[in-house]
């Protein structure tokens, strides 16, 4: 079974569209539902629709085989929130579980976030710390190690279209456009454990949103520093 390679993933399978449809009126505190759409008694698709009908929004991903084209838009009409394709592959499934699992996190840690000190002396990245960020985000999230490191090639690529906006917000002297850029540097780091540079995004956000003067062309250059230390050692990785 695919999914028992997550540690920290408990599933229950069921084997047909009413059985799924009794579970989650009985327990609907799951994170997200796997529905295939070719199944007995009620098919994935009557399934989801008495599901949505009784007002529950877990995300549900379809799963078929020999998919037409125009079903995917057909799944998301009738209330799904995103597809897969039978047989599946793990990249993508790896892809699923980081967007309903990790940016679910990610969106917590913006209620959790507690800056101790706005003075945050921001020391180079080792690579023990790189390291240590990675085995503390392992042990967390109990996810293989290749589905973690892909997690953080996923964060370095992502930050550095998140520093062109950021850079972007400097010259045109944009707060707005340098608050959106660290909310999301903010969010992705601290999920992956570099709690100093989570901290200093969330100084830099507050500070621009409130339109105070503050040390952004020095910031961006500790984040362009972190990210490059980081990149190169993942690149060593692999």
């Amino acid at each position: 079974d695919i999914l028992s390679q997550y540690e920290n993933i408990t599933f229950k399978i069921v084997t047909n569209g009413q059985e799924a449809v009794d579970e989650v009126l009985k327990e609907n505190n799951y994170d997200f539902i796997f529905m295939d759409i070719n199944m007995p008694v009620l098919d994935g698709m009557e399934a989801t629709k008495i599901i949505r009908d009784n007002n529950i929004d877990i995300p549900i991903i379809a799963l078929t085989a020999n998919a037409l084209k125009g079903d995917k838009e057909k799944f998301l009409d009738i209330g799904m929130n995103d597809y897969l394709a039978k047989p599946i592959n793990i990249d993508e499934l790896d892809k699923i579980l980081k967007y309903y699992i990790i940016e679910k996190n990610e969106i917590l840690l913006d209620d959790m976030i507690e800056v101790k000190d706005e003075n945050i002396n921001i020391k180079e990245l080792t690579k023990n710390e790189i390291q240590n960020a990675i085995d503390i985000t392992m042990n967390k999230m109990k996810f293989p190690k290749k589905v973690v490191m892909k997690l953080f090639v996923s964060y370095i690529n992502g930050a550095k279209n998140l520093l062109i906006k950021y850079e972007e917000g400097l010259k045109t002297n944009n707060l707005e456009l340098i608050s959106k850029s660290a909310h999301d540097l903010k969010s992705s780091s601290m999920t992956l454990n570099f709690d100093e540079i989570g901290q200093l995004a969330q100084i830099i956000e507050n500070k621009s949103t409130n339109n105070e003067e503050y040390e952004y062309q020095e910031s961006y250059e500790i984040f362009k520093k972190h990210f490059s230390k980081l990149e190169e050692y993942i690149a060593n990785q692999s």
